[in-house]
Protein backbone atom coordinates (compact mmCIF):
# COMPACT_ATOMS: atom_id res chain seq x y z
CA UNK A 1 0.00 0.00 0.00
CA UNK A 2 1.17 3.24 -0.96
CA UNK A 3 -0.10 7.25 -0.43
CA UNK A 4 1.09 10.57 -2.04
CA UNK A 5 -0.94 13.62 -1.26
CA UNK A 6 -2.50 14.76 -4.22
CA UNK A 7 -0.62 16.32 -6.88
CA UNK A 8 2.37 14.64 -5.84
CA UNK A 9 4.41 12.50 -8.67
CA UNK A 10 5.63 9.78 -6.84
CA UNK A 11 3.93 7.39 -3.60
CA UNK A 12 5.30 7.34 -0.06
CA UNK A 13 5.67 3.09 0.77
CA UNK A 14 3.81 2.28 3.83
CA UNK A 15 3.51 -0.80 6.11
CA UNK A 16 -0.47 -1.36 7.14
CA UNK A 17 0.72 -4.02 9.13
CA UNK A 18 -0.11 -1.91 12.04
CA UNK A 19 -3.78 -0.92 11.44
CA UNK A 20 -5.85 -1.74 14.26
CA UNK A 21 -8.96 -3.56 13.70
CA UNK A 22 -10.82 -2.92 17.01
CA UNK A 23 -13.90 -1.32 15.50
CA UNK A 24 -14.35 -2.95 12.15
CA UNK A 25 -13.68 -6.79 13.77
CA UNK A 26 -17.55 -5.77 14.91
CA UNK A 27 -19.34 -6.52 11.08
CA UNK A 28 -16.78 -8.46 9.36
CA UNK A 29 -13.45 -10.21 10.09
CA UNK A 30 -10.46 -8.33 9.95
CA UNK A 31 -8.19 -7.27 6.93
CA UNK A 32 -5.89 -10.53 8.21
CA UNK A 33 -8.86 -12.76 8.23
CA UNK A 34 -10.26 -11.12 4.56
CA UNK A 35 -6.70 -12.58 3.29
CA UNK A 36 -4.73 -9.46 2.95
CA UNK A 37 -1.48 -9.54 3.31
CA UNK A 38 0.38 -6.23 3.03
CA UNK A 39 3.78 -5.71 1.50
CA UNK A 40 5.72 -2.42 1.24
CA UNK A 41 6.22 -2.03 -1.99
CA UNK A 42 7.28 1.08 -4.54
CA UNK A 43 3.89 3.24 -5.94
CA UNK A 44 2.59 3.34 -9.76
CA UNK A 45 3.85 7.07 -9.30
CA UNK A 46 2.79 9.44 -12.97
CA UNK A 47 2.04 7.63 -16.28
CA UNK A 48 4.92 6.37 -17.91
CA UNK A 49 5.94 7.88 -21.11
CA UNK A 50 7.40 4.87 -22.35
CA UNK A 51 5.44 1.95 -24.50
CA UNK A 52 2.72 -0.33 -22.86
CA UNK A 53 4.08 -3.44 -21.66
CA UNK A 54 2.40 -6.58 -23.49
CA UNK A 55 0.83 -8.58 -21.52
CA UNK A 56 1.33 -12.21 -21.80
CA UNK A 57 1.48 -16.07 -20.57
CA UNK A 58 4.02 -15.48 -17.72
CA UNK A 59 4.10 -11.89 -17.49
CA UNK A 60 3.42 -10.20 -13.45
CA UNK A 61 0.04 -8.54 -14.03
CA UNK A 62 -1.98 -6.79 -11.01
CA UNK A 63 -5.36 -6.24 -9.41
CA UNK A 64 -5.83 -2.27 -8.56
CA UNK A 65 -7.87 -2.97 -5.25
CA UNK A 66 -7.32 1.09 -4.65
CA UNK A 67 -5.95 3.45 -7.14
CA UNK A 68 -5.44 7.53 -7.20
CA UNK A 69 -3.18 8.88 -3.83
CA UNK A 70 -3.43 5.64 -2.14
CA UNK A 71 -2.41 2.22 -3.96
CA UNK A 72 -3.61 -1.00 -2.98
CA UNK A 73 -2.73 -3.80 -5.44
CA UNK A 74 -2.17 -7.69 -5.42
CA UNK A 75 0.27 -8.96 -8.29
CA UNK A 76 0.26 -12.16 -9.98
CA UNK A 77 1.02 -14.29 -12.80
CA UNK A 78 -0.39 -14.09 -16.04
CA UNK A 79 -1.84 -17.85 -16.62
CA UNK A 80 -3.00 -17.33 -20.66
CA UNK A 81 -4.22 -14.95 -22.75
CA UNK A 82 -6.86 -15.24 -25.79
CA UNK A 83 -8.02 -12.45 -27.94
CA UNK A 84 -8.81 -9.98 -24.75
CA UNK A 85 -9.28 -12.52 -22.78
CA UNK A 86 -7.10 -13.11 -19.48
CA UNK A 87 -6.73 -15.15 -16.63
CA UNK A 88 -4.39 -15.04 -14.08
CA UNK A 89 -3.04 -16.57 -10.74
CA UNK A 90 -4.18 -20.43 -10.82
CA UNK A 91 -5.82 -19.46 -8.10
CA UNK A 92 -8.99 -17.29 -6.56
CA UNK A 93 -8.12 -13.68 -5.39
CA UNK A 94 -10.67 -13.55 -2.73
CA UNK A 95 -12.97 -16.21 -4.21
CA UNK A 96 -16.01 -13.40 -4.70
CA UNK A 97 -17.38 -14.74 -8.00
CA UNK A 98 -18.25 -11.68 -10.49
CA UNK A 99 -15.83 -8.90 -9.35
CA UNK A 100 -15.40 -5.63 -11.24
CA UNK A 101 -11.55 -4.33 -10.39
CA UNK A 102 -8.96 -2.85 -12.68
CA UNK A 103 -6.30 -5.18 -14.63
CA UNK A 104 -2.92 -3.34 -14.87
CA UNK A 105 0.34 -4.70 -16.02
CA UNK A 106 3.02 -5.58 -13.58
CA UNK A 107 7.39 -5.43 -13.04
CA UNK A 108 8.57 -7.59 -10.43
CA UNK A 109 11.45 -5.67 -9.00
CA UNK A 110 12.71 -8.50 -6.53
CA UNK A 111 12.28 -11.95 -4.85
CA UNK A 112 12.06 -11.88 -0.68
CA UNK A 113 12.78 -15.94 -0.12
CA UNK A 114 11.59 -17.55 3.05
CA UNK A 115 10.99 -21.11 3.68
CA UNK A 116 7.44 -19.31 5.43
CA UNK A 117 6.40 -17.62 2.76
CA UNK A 118 8.55 -16.03 -0.01
CA UNK A 119 7.11 -12.56 -1.34
CA UNK A 120 7.51 -10.94 -4.98
CA UNK A 121 8.61 -6.72 -4.68
CA UNK A 122 6.44 -5.88 -7.72
CA UNK A 123 5.52 -2.35 -9.16
CA UNK A 124 2.37 -2.18 -10.40
CA UNK A 125 1.93 -0.25 -14.06
CA UNK A 126 -0.55 1.51 -16.34
CA UNK A 127 -4.17 0.12 -16.38
CA UNK A 128 -4.87 -2.55 -19.15
CA UNK A 129 -8.68 -3.72 -18.76
CA UNK A 130 -10.69 -5.38 -16.05
CA UNK A 131 -11.45 -8.11 -13.80
CA UNK A 132 -14.51 -9.86 -14.60
CA UNK A 133 -14.47 -13.33 -12.17
CA UNK A 134 -12.92 -14.59 -9.43
CA UNK A 135 -13.05 -17.68 -9.79
CA UNK A 136 -11.48 -21.32 -7.88
CA UNK A 137 -9.31 -21.46 -10.49
CA UNK A 138 -8.24 -17.93 -11.61
CA UNK A 139 -9.28 -14.59 -12.06
CA UNK A 140 -10.57 -13.86 -15.19
CA UNK A 141 -10.48 -10.56 -17.03
CA UNK A 142 -10.61 -8.60 -20.55
CA UNK A 143 -8.03 -6.29 -22.23
CA UNK A 144 -9.38 -2.83 -22.85
CA UNK A 145 -12.36 -2.84 -20.28
CA UNK A 146 -13.36 -0.25 -18.12
CA UNK A 147 -14.13 -1.02 -14.47
CA UNK A 148 -16.37 0.56 -12.08
CA UNK A 149 -14.99 2.00 -9.03
CA UNK A 150 -16.23 4.19 -5.37
CA UNK A 151 -14.15 7.28 -5.56
CA UNK A 152 -13.27 8.67 -2.40
CA UNK A 153 -12.28 12.16 -1.85
CA UNK A 154 -10.53 12.63 2.07
CA UNK A 155 -10.07 16.24 2.97
CA UNK A 156 -7.15 16.28 6.60
CA UNK A 157 -5.98 18.86 9.16
CA UNK A 158 -3.53 17.92 10.86
CA UNK A 159 -2.51 18.61 14.57
CA UNK A 160 -0.54 21.42 13.21
CA UNK A 161 -3.27 22.84 11.17
CA UNK A 162 -1.52 22.01 7.49
CA UNK A 163 -4.51 21.32 5.02
CA UNK A 164 -3.59 18.16 3.31
CA UNK A 165 -6.27 16.33 0.35
CA UNK A 166 -6.30 13.18 -1.03
CA UNK A 167 -8.10 11.98 -4.02
CA UNK A 168 -8.48 7.79 -4.36
CA UNK A 169 -10.96 5.60 -5.65
CA UNK A 170 -12.01 1.68 -3.86
CA UNK A 171 -13.21 -1.21 -5.41
CA UNK A 172 -16.47 -1.35 -5.99
CA UNK A 173 -18.07 -4.04 -3.69
CA UNK A 174 -20.14 -4.67 -0.75
CA UNK A 175 -17.58 -6.71 1.51
CA UNK A 176 -14.05 -5.20 -0.24
CA UNK A 177 -15.43 -1.53 -0.31
CA UNK A 178 -15.73 -1.47 3.74
CA UNK A 179 -12.42 -3.09 4.43
CA UNK A 180 -10.67 -0.69 2.04
CA UNK A 181 -12.23 2.61 3.30
CA UNK A 182 -11.25 1.13 6.81
CA UNK A 183 -7.63 0.55 5.52
CA UNK A 184 -6.92 4.03 3.74
CA UNK A 185 -8.52 5.84 6.28
CA UNK A 186 -6.26 4.15 8.87
CA UNK A 187 -3.37 4.31 6.55
CA UNK A 188 -3.38 7.74 5.71
CA UNK A 189 -4.11 9.08 9.50
CA UNK A 190 -1.05 6.41 10.52
CA UNK A 191 1.16 8.03 7.75
CA UNK A 192 0.58 11.41 8.93
CA UNK A 193 -0.16 11.42 12.35
CA UNK A 194 0.18 8.85 15.40
CA UNK A 195 -1.47 5.18 15.10
CA UNK A 196 -1.77 4.71 18.95
CA UNK A 197 -2.64 6.93 21.96
CA UNK A 198 -5.58 9.79 22.89
CA UNK A 199 -6.47 12.33 20.39
CA UNK A 200 -9.36 13.89 19.01
CA UNK A 201 -10.89 13.27 15.25
CA UNK A 202 -13.54 14.99 14.11
CA UNK A 203 -15.98 14.39 11.00
CA UNK A 204 -17.38 17.45 9.91
CA UNK A 205 -19.98 18.19 8.16
CA UNK A 206 -20.28 17.63 4.97
CA UNK A 207 -18.65 13.86 5.44
CA UNK A 208 -21.32 11.92 3.84
CA UNK A 209 -21.49 8.56 1.77
CA UNK A 210 -23.49 9.72 -1.67
CA UNK A 211 -26.07 7.43 -2.55
CA UNK A 212 -27.84 7.35 -6.20
CA UNK A 213 -31.26 8.17 -5.90
CA UNK A 214 -31.35 8.51 -1.94
CA UNK A 215 -30.15 10.91 0.48
CA UNK A 216 -26.58 11.41 1.61
CA UNK A 217 -25.53 9.15 4.25
CA UNK A 218 -24.03 11.41 7.02
CA UNK A 219 -20.85 10.83 8.46
CA UNK A 220 -20.27 13.32 10.88
CA UNK A 221 -19.18 13.02 14.35
CA UNK A 222 -16.56 13.65 16.90
CA UNK A 223 -14.33 10.66 18.43
CA UNK A 224 -12.19 11.26 21.19
CA UNK A 225 -9.60 9.22 23.51
CA UNK A 226 -7.85 6.09 23.02
CA UNK A 227 -8.65 4.36 19.78
CA UNK A 228 -10.38 7.18 18.33
CA UNK A 229 -8.92 6.97 14.58
CA UNK A 230 -10.40 3.29 14.60
CA UNK A 231 -13.26 4.36 16.02
CA UNK A 232 -13.53 7.18 13.67
CA UNK A 233 -12.42 4.71 10.27
CA UNK A 234 -14.89 1.85 11.78
CA UNK A 235 -17.98 3.52 11.85
CA UNK A 236 -17.50 5.11 8.42
CA UNK A 237 -16.80 1.77 7.34
CA UNK A 238 -19.35 0.16 9.06
CA UNK A 239 -21.97 2.76 7.95
CA UNK A 240 -20.97 1.84 4.21
CA UNK A 241 -20.45 -2.14 5.03
CA UNK A 242 -24.53 -1.25 5.83
CA UNK A 243 -25.89 0.53 3.08
CA UNK A 244 -23.88 -2.02 0.22
CA UNK A 245 -25.64 -5.16 2.19
CA UNK A 246 -28.55 -3.74 3.12
CA UNK A 247 -31.64 -6.50 2.07
CA UNK A 248 -33.91 -3.98 0.16
CA UNK A 249 -32.10 -2.90 -2.95
CA UNK A 250 -28.71 -2.98 -4.33
CA UNK A 251 -27.60 0.75 -3.73
CA UNK A 252 -25.29 2.76 -5.86
CA UNK A 253 -22.49 4.23 -3.74
CA UNK A 254 -21.46 7.25 -6.25
CA UNK A 255 -18.90 8.63 -3.75
CA UNK A 256 -17.44 9.05 -0.05
CA UNK A 257 -16.58 12.37 0.99
CA UNK A 258 -14.13 12.58 4.15
CA UNK A 259 -13.50 16.38 6.32
CA UNK A 260 -11.77 15.30 8.93
CA UNK A 261 -9.86 17.20 11.96
CA UNK A 262 -7.26 15.67 13.60
CA UNK A 263 -5.92 17.31 17.19
CA UNK A 264 -3.44 15.36 19.02
CA UNK A 265 -5.43 16.11 22.55
CA UNK A 266 -7.98 14.06 23.78
CA UNK A 267 -11.31 16.77 23.86
CA UNK A 268 -13.48 14.85 26.14
CA UNK A 269 -15.21 15.59 29.30
CA UNK A 270 -17.15 13.67 31.93
CA UNK A 271 -20.25 14.23 33.29
CA UNK A 272 -19.67 15.20 37.29
CA UNK A 273 -22.89 15.69 38.91
CA UNK A 274 -26.69 17.70 37.77
CA UNK A 275 -28.36 19.85 40.51
CA UNK A 276 -31.50 21.69 39.63
CA UNK A 277 -32.94 24.82 41.26
CA UNK A 278 -36.34 22.41 41.90
CA UNK A 279 -37.38 19.04 42.49
CA UNK A 280 -41.34 19.48 42.92
CA UNK A 281 -42.97 21.84 39.34
CA UNK A 282 -46.41 21.91 37.12
CA UNK A 283 -46.69 20.59 34.35
CA UNK A 284 -45.98 24.12 31.88
CA UNK A 285 -43.02 25.38 33.73
CA UNK A 286 -39.24 25.56 33.75
CA UNK A 287 -36.67 24.38 35.78
CA UNK A 288 -33.29 25.11 35.44
CA UNK A 289 -30.39 22.32 35.14
CA UNK A 290 -26.75 23.15 36.46
CA UNK A 291 -24.71 20.44 34.75
CA UNK A 292 -20.85 20.20 35.94
CA UNK A 293 -18.51 18.90 32.89
CA UNK A 294 -14.72 17.95 33.67
CA UNK A 295 -12.49 18.18 30.81
CA UNK A 296 -9.55 16.65 30.05
CA UNK A 297 -6.59 18.51 31.79
CA UNK A 298 -8.79 21.21 32.45
CA UNK A 299 -10.93 22.98 35.35
CA UNK A 300 -14.25 22.14 35.88
CA UNK A 301 -16.93 24.11 33.91
CA UNK A 302 -20.73 24.41 34.63
CA UNK A 303 -23.68 23.95 31.41
CA UNK A 304 -26.74 25.79 32.85
CA UNK A 305 -30.13 24.56 30.23
CA UNK A 306 -33.14 25.61 31.19
CA UNK A 307 -35.85 22.89 30.57
CA UNK A 308 -39.38 22.98 30.06
CA UNK A 309 -41.65 20.46 31.03
CA UNK A 310 -44.63 19.81 28.80
CA UNK A 311 -47.95 20.59 29.36
CA UNK A 312 -49.66 17.64 28.95
CA UNK A 313 -47.30 15.57 31.40
CA UNK A 314 -49.34 14.02 33.52
CA UNK A 315 -48.84 14.51 37.76
CA UNK A 316 -46.22 12.08 39.08
CA UNK A 317 -42.75 10.82 39.48
CA UNK A 318 -40.31 12.46 36.39
CA UNK A 319 -37.10 11.00 35.73
CA UNK A 320 -34.41 13.30 34.05
CA UNK A 321 -31.42 11.40 32.75
CA UNK A 322 -28.36 13.80 31.35
CA UNK A 323 -25.76 11.77 29.64
CA UNK A 324 -23.51 11.18 26.13
CA UNK A 325 -24.76 9.40 22.85
CA UNK A 326 -23.94 5.86 23.50
CA UNK A 327 -25.79 5.93 27.72
CA UNK A 328 -28.69 7.62 25.96
CA UNK A 329 -28.95 4.71 23.03
CA UNK A 330 -28.31 1.93 25.50
CA UNK A 331 -31.18 3.63 27.48
CA UNK A 332 -33.48 3.81 24.45
CA UNK A 333 -32.95 0.17 23.74
CA UNK A 334 -35.72 -0.66 26.54
CA UNK A 335 -38.06 0.88 24.39
CA UNK A 336 -37.31 -2.43 21.84
CA UNK A 337 -35.56 -2.41 18.52
CA UNK A 338 -36.10 -0.05 15.79
CA UNK A 339 -36.27 -2.16 12.38
CA UNK A 340 -36.03 -0.23 9.29
CA UNK A 341 -38.56 -1.74 6.30
CA UNK A 342 -36.25 -0.44 3.50
CA UNK A 343 -32.83 1.70 1.98
CA UNK A 344 -34.89 5.03 2.57
CA UNK A 345 -35.79 4.40 6.71
CA UNK A 346 -32.03 2.57 7.20
CA UNK A 347 -30.90 6.00 5.98
CA UNK A 348 -33.39 8.31 7.90
CA UNK A 349 -31.93 6.17 11.21
CA UNK A 350 -28.63 6.68 10.34
CA UNK A 351 -28.88 10.63 9.71
CA UNK A 352 -30.53 10.82 13.14
CA UNK A 353 -27.78 8.94 15.41
CA UNK A 354 -26.77 11.09 18.02
CA UNK A 355 -23.52 12.60 18.19
CA UNK A 356 -20.28 11.97 20.50
CA UNK A 357 -20.02 16.05 21.44
CA UNK A 358 -23.62 16.67 22.14
CA UNK A 359 -24.83 16.07 25.83
CA UNK A 360 -28.53 14.84 25.89
CA UNK A 361 -31.14 15.24 27.99
CA UNK A 362 -34.44 12.95 28.15
CA UNK A 363 -37.32 13.04 30.57
CA UNK A 364 -39.05 9.78 30.90
CA UNK A 365 -41.53 8.56 33.27
CA UNK A 366 -43.00 4.88 34.22
CA UNK A 367 -45.40 3.74 31.71
CA UNK A 368 -47.07 -0.12 30.98
CA UNK A 369 -46.44 -0.02 27.52
CA UNK A 370 -45.49 -2.90 25.17
CA UNK A 371 -43.58 -2.98 21.99
CA UNK A 372 -45.83 -6.12 20.06
CA UNK A 373 -44.97 -6.97 16.46
CA UNK A 374 -43.00 -3.68 15.82
CA UNK A 375 -45.36 -1.50 17.71
CA UNK A 376 -45.37 0.76 20.27
CA UNK A 377 -48.77 0.49 22.64
CA UNK A 378 -48.62 2.73 25.64
CA UNK A 379 -49.65 3.00 28.74
CA UNK A 380 -51.87 -0.09 28.71
CA UNK A 381 -53.76 -1.19 31.50
CA UNK A 382 -51.87 -3.71 34.18
CA UNK A 383 -54.07 -6.54 33.46
CA UNK A 384 -53.15 -6.37 29.95
CA UNK A 385 -49.86 -5.80 30.05
CA UNK A 386 -49.31 -8.40 32.26
CA UNK A 387 -51.02 -11.00 30.15
CA UNK A 388 -48.73 -10.07 27.10
CA UNK A 389 -45.88 -10.16 29.63
CA UNK A 390 -46.27 -13.69 31.24
CA UNK A 391 -43.35 -16.03 30.51
CA UNK A 392 -45.90 -18.10 29.30
CA UNK A 393 -46.68 -15.55 26.63
CA UNK A 394 -45.72 -16.48 22.91
CA UNK A 395 -44.90 -13.41 20.55
CA UNK A 396 -42.40 -10.58 19.21
CA UNK A 397 -43.48 -8.79 22.22
CA UNK A 398 -41.30 -6.48 24.74
CA UNK A 399 -41.90 -4.56 27.77
CA UNK A 400 -41.79 -1.10 27.76
CA UNK A 401 -41.41 -0.17 31.88
CA UNK A 402 -40.74 3.84 30.88
CA UNK A 403 -41.71 6.45 27.80
CA UNK A 404 -40.22 9.16 27.13
CA UNK A 405 -41.51 12.93 27.52
CA UNK A 406 -39.20 15.16 26.02
CA UNK A 407 -35.43 15.22 24.96
CA UNK A 408 -32.81 18.19 24.32
CA UNK A 409 -29.73 18.23 23.40
CA UNK A 410 -26.67 20.78 24.89
CA UNK A 411 -23.60 20.72 22.10
CA UNK A 412 -20.06 20.83 23.84
CA UNK A 413 -16.65 21.77 22.63
CA UNK A 414 -15.28 17.84 22.51
CA UNK A 415 -16.85 14.28 23.11
CA UNK A 416 -18.87 14.00 26.04
CA UNK A 417 -19.27 10.78 28.24
CA UNK A 418 -21.05 10.34 31.70
CA UNK A 419 -24.56 9.53 32.66
CA UNK A 420 -26.88 10.75 35.68
CA UNK A 421 -30.64 10.45 36.72
CA UNK A 422 -32.70 12.53 38.51
CA UNK A 423 -35.78 12.66 39.63
CA UNK A 424 -38.83 15.42 39.84
CA UNK A 425 -42.14 15.44 40.99
CA UNK A 426 -44.77 16.66 38.87
CA UNK A 427 -47.87 18.32 41.04
CA UNK A 428 -51.19 17.99 40.24
CA UNK A 429 -52.22 21.74 38.24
Amino acid sequence: MAIRPAGASSSIPLSVSGIGAAGWARIAPDLAHAGFLPLQSGGAGAKPAAPAVKIQPGSAVGVKLVRGDVDMTATGTVTWVEGDALYAFGHPLYGLGEVDLPLTAARVETLLSSIDHSAKIAVPLQEAGAFRQDRASAIFGRLGATPTLVPVRLQLIDGSGERRSFAFDVADDPLLSPLLLYATMNGILGTIERTFGSATLRLREGSVIKLDGSRDLRLDNVFAGDGATSDASGLSAFLLYLVMNNEWSTPRVSGVNLILEYEREPRTATVRRVTLDRYRLKAGTAVTARIVLAPYRGAERVLTREIEIPEETPPGALTLQFGDAAAMMRAEDLDGPVVPRSLEQLVTLVNRMKRNDRLYVVASRGDNGVFLGGARLPNLPPAVASILTRPRSFGNFTFVPERGVLEDEIPAEGAVAGFVRVALEVLPP
